[in-house]
C-alpha cells in the first residue's frame, strides 16, 4: 500500500502448494482456483489460476493455457487506501 500501481506483484509468488485449505477446497468441490492480488492499489498485479491438485510447487499447480490476468480496483479500496485523493496524484506529490 506504498504505491498505487504495482504491476510487478505476482500473486503466484504467495502460493504455498501444501496449504491445508487447498485440501478442504477440493473436498467442497473445488477443482479450479483464481488468485489475485489485493485491491488497495489501483493495479494491484498479476493473478494465476490453478487446478486444485497435490503438488510441491505452484508451478505443477498452473492451469495449462489459462490466460494471464491484470488485478484492477478502481472502487473504493484505492480511495481508502490513499486516503481519498486520486492515487495518480501520490506519484506526483511524493
Amino acid at each position: 500500500m506504498t504505491d498505487p500501481v504495482t504491476a510487478g506483484v505476482w500473486a503466484e509468488h504467495s502460493v504455498w502448494p501444501q496449504d491445508p485449505g487447498f485440501a478442504t477446497a477440493l473436498a467442497g468441490g473445488v477443482t479450479t482456483i483464481q488468485i489475485l492480488p489485493g485491491s488497495g492499489n489501483l493495479i494491484g498485479g498479476r493473478g494465476v489460476t490453478l487446478r486444485n491438485v497435490p503438488a510441491t510447487t505452484y508451478q505443477a499447480m498452473k492451469f495449462p493455457g489459462a490466460p494471464q490476468g491484470l488485478k484492477m480496483a478502481c472502487g473504493e479500496n484505492p480511495k481508502r487506501v490513499y486516503g481519498g485523493a486520486q492515487p495518480g496524484a501520490v506519484d506526483a506529490h511524493g
